[in-house]
C-alpha cells in the first residue's frame, strides 16, 4: 500500500465564525494560539474577561490518488502549555475541530477539548475517501476565563489565567494500492485508475519488468563473432 499525504495551503485567523483574537505566528499549517483572562473588577467578584484565539486551515492540495483511497486519515501534530496565572476559579482549554461540509458543522477530535498542561501528540479522524476536497477545514483554538465552567464570574482578587495551544502541523493522508503498470515494455508504478496501458495487479513490482522490457544481454565485442555472428 502507498501513502498520499496532502496539506492545507491557506488559513484566516480569528477562525470564521468565533468571536476573539488571532492565533499568533500562522501559516498554512500551524499556528500558536494564546488566551488569556482577566478578572478586572474584584471587589464586584462578577466581571472577567473572556479571552479566546483561533485559526482556521483550508484550501487543501489536490489529492490526485483519490479515486484508489482504501482509506483516508485527518491529522493535526500538536503541543500544549502548562497554566499560567493565578486564578482561583478558571476555565482553561485547547479545542481542535474539522469540518467536511465546508464549516457549516464541525467535530471536535477525540480527546479534546484538552485543558492545560506541558503536553503534545497527534490527533487523527478517519474521513470518508469519497470527501470534497474543497470543503475539508480544520479549525484550533483556545479559551480562557477567570470564572465558573457554566461562564459566570466568579473571581474576587485581581489575576490573569492563560494557556497556550500550538498547532505544529495540519495534514491528510491518503492509503492507496498500487502496481505495475505496462505501456508495450515500459513499466510504471500506478494506482489501477491511472494506468492507461495493462495494470498487473495491486502490489505488482516492476524489477523485474512485468511488461516484457528486460532480457538480452550487451553485444558482444569479439570481431569474428560479430561477423559471423
Amino acid at each position: 500500500m502507498a501513502v498520499e499525504t496532502t496539506h492545507p495551503n491557506s488559513y484566516v485567523v480569528p477562525a470564521v465564525g468565533l468571536s476573539g483574537g488571532a492565533c499568533a505566528s500562522p501559516t498554512a499549517t500551524s499556528a500558536s494560539c494564546s488566551a488569556i483572562s482577566q478578572c478586572i473588577n474584584p471587589s464586584n467578584c462578577n466581571v472577567c474577561v473572556f479571552s479566546r484565539a483561533s485559526v482556521e486551515f483550508y484550501n487543501w492540495d489536490t489529492m490526485a490518488y483519490q479515486a484508489a483511497y482504501t482509506a483516508l486519515t485527518l491529522k493535526v501534530s500538536w503541543s500544549t502549555s502548562a497554566c499560567s496565572g493565578t486564578c482561583d476559579d478558571v476555565t482553561r482549554k485547547i479545542y481542535i475541530d474539522y469540518s467536511t461540509d465546508g464549516g457549516s458543522n464541525w467535530t471536535t477530535f477525540s480527546g479534546f477539548p484538552k485543558d492545560c498542561a506541558s503536553s503534545s501528540g497527534t490527533a487523527s479522524a478517519t474521513l470518508s475517501v469519497s470527501i470534497t476536497e474543497s470543503q475539508l477545514r480544520v479549525r484550533a483554538y483556545s479559551i480562557a476565563l477567570c470564572g465558573n465552567a457554566d461562564g459566570t464570574c466568579d473571581c474576587c482578587s485581581t489575576c490573569t489565567c492563560g494557556v497556550t495551544g500550538t498547532i505544529n502541523d495540519v495534514y491528510a493522508e491518503g492509503t492507496y494500492a498500487k502496481g505495475a503498470c505496462c505501456s508495450g515494455t515500459s513499466c510504471t508504478l500506478r494506482p489501477q485508475f491511472n494506468c492507461s496501458g495493462t495494470y498487473q495487479g495491486d502490489g505488482t513490482v516492476c524489477d523485474p519488468n512485468p511488461c516484457g522490457g528486460g532480457g538480452g544481454g550487451s553485444p558482444s565485442t569479439n570481431p569474428w563473432i560479430a561477423f559471423f555472428g
